[in-house]
């Protein structure tokens, strides 16, 4: 199972978009996997509509020590949502006041322990050359299958608060892999350097390590006289890290306002294509996806970032 946070320091990054497309995709291509929601507004658990969730949530399972299996609620075909509620701050306040910033490690150990390991055959489209994201579909669950409980997981992801809090820290130490959101603006890459020195002081004394799985230009949007040099700026100091851009598209917040995704929105628009491009790759898939092309602007931001890189040596 791999533990992936949605993570930046800065409200209003998009982590929640990437945390909810991302989880949904994957579970559309046939992963089994679990979404935390860890902002007390639930935006992300609003996914278990038109189904209603009660108790638990997750300030149950860290305040309560409920098992995070049972407060999984199965909102699409192969996603489970752990949601959250407006007492969310009991939570925070409890790893806070008790210092127990590994109270998610042990609730994941726990969880761990419960599932079944990960199937391992193959899904059926793993070995094509080419996929197209047409081929695939987010499927509801009905009344009894939303209290139906995951066998095994190959996914889980934590979807962050706006702002760091004690919940920030307890997911970050629970987490494997951390996938970072950014928004283009002026010293981005700085933001970044510093939220990476951030990461590092906060695992300094611990065994664990983070990795850093990727950094999504997120939000993206041409019009801006300096997007390309910002984005340049951020391919050029983060090269092997930063990953195509997900740009501004009118179906993210029109899907949001109807609790569903971008791709059950509209599978055709620009930011559809995008965020299931982007859970193709994270999870590891290397052939070609047919029907995302690469924008001429972001081609130009690499060129010249890589052309910074020749002189600069």
């Amino acid at each position: 199972m791999r533990i992936i946070t949605i993570y930046n320091k800065k409200g209003g990054t998009g982590k929640t978009s990437c945390a909810t497309n991302l989880a949904a995709n994957l579970a559309a291509l046939g992963f089994k996997v679990a979404l935390l929601d860890g902002d007390e507004q639930a935006n992300a658990s609003m996914l278990t509509l038109p189904h209603r969730y009660q108790r638990p949530t997750l300030t149950h399972v860290v305040s309560e020590n409920v098992p995070l299996l049972d407060a999984m609620y199965q909102a699409r075909r192969n996603l489970w949502i752990v949601p959250a509620d407006m007492h969310l701050t009991r939570a925070v306040e409890y790893i806070h006041g008790q210092q127990d910033f590994d109270v998610l490690c042990d609730r994941v150990d726990d969880l761990q322990a419960d599932l079944e390991e990960s199937a391992s055959e193959e899904l059926p489209w793993w070995n094509k050359p080419e996929v197209r994201p047409r081929d695939f579909k987010i499927e509801p669950t009905t009344q009894e299958e939303f209290h139906t409980h995951p066998d095994y997981l190959d996914f889980l992801i934590f979807d962050n608060p706006p702002n760091p809090n004690a919940l920030t820290t307890a997911m970050l130490y629970a987490s494997q892999e951390v996938l970072i959101p950014v928004e283009l603006e002026e010293y981005a890459y700085q933001g970044l350097a510093q939220m990476f020195e951030d990461i590092q002081r906060k695992f300094r004394r611990r065994q664990q390590k983070l990795k850093i799985t990727g950094i999504v230009p997120f939000k993206v949007n041409h019009t801006g006289a300096l997007t390309v040099d910002y984005l340049s700026s951020v391919w050029r100091a983060f090269p092997t890290l930063t990953t195509f851009s997900i740009h501004t598209d009118k179906t993210i917040p029109n899907a949001q306002a109807y609790q569903k995704t971008s791709f059950e929105e509209d599978r055709s628009s620009r930011g559809a294509k995008e965020l299931f491009a982007l859970a193709l790759r994270i999870a590891g898939y290397q052939g070609k996806i047919v029907g995302f092309d690469d924008c001429k602007h972001c081609a130009h931001a690499r060129e010249l970032a890589q052309q910074a890189e020749v002189v600069e040596v």
